[in-house]
């Protein structure tokens, strides 16, 4: 039952991020035109249209804007698999809470019922 409660918190996680999951496709989408215009730009030079510095120069700016974008996108993919592993770990914590209560000492005990009553603790 956990696993189905899982995969239901993962469906609905996945259908409220649907800006983040829009703004990776965005920035996936710049990167693969910047790799276009980068390769454009080597054919470019490699035929003697282009001059070496300009190449450089579009080289330079590329390759940048490349780094900063797959950056944004490591960021991203970062924060969803934190909040899945965390929800999965959180969620399996909580289906063997009877166990934790049965075979805890005082403090696991106290941890679990201040969890449920924390007026009741002052917590």
């Amino acid at each position: 039952m956990v696993d189905v409660f899982i995969e239901a918190f993962i469906k609905d996680f996945n259908n409220k991020t649907k800006a983040q999951n829009t703004e990776r496709a965005n920035i996936i989408g710049e990167i693969d035109a910047l790799n276009k215009r980068y390769q454009n730009a080597l054919l470019k030079n490699a035929d003697g249209e282009m001059a070496d510095d300009d190449f450089q120069e579009v080289k330079k700016l590329t390759k940048g804007k490349i780094e900063v974008l797959e950056r944004r996108l490591n960021d991203l993919a970062v924060v969803g698999t934190e909040i899945k592993d965390l929800a999965a770990s959180t969620l399996k914590k909580v289906a063997n809470i009877d166990r934790r209560y049965e075979n805890g000492d005082i403090e696991e005990k106290r941890l679990i019922v201040s969890s449920m009553f924390p007026d009741f603790f002052g917590i």
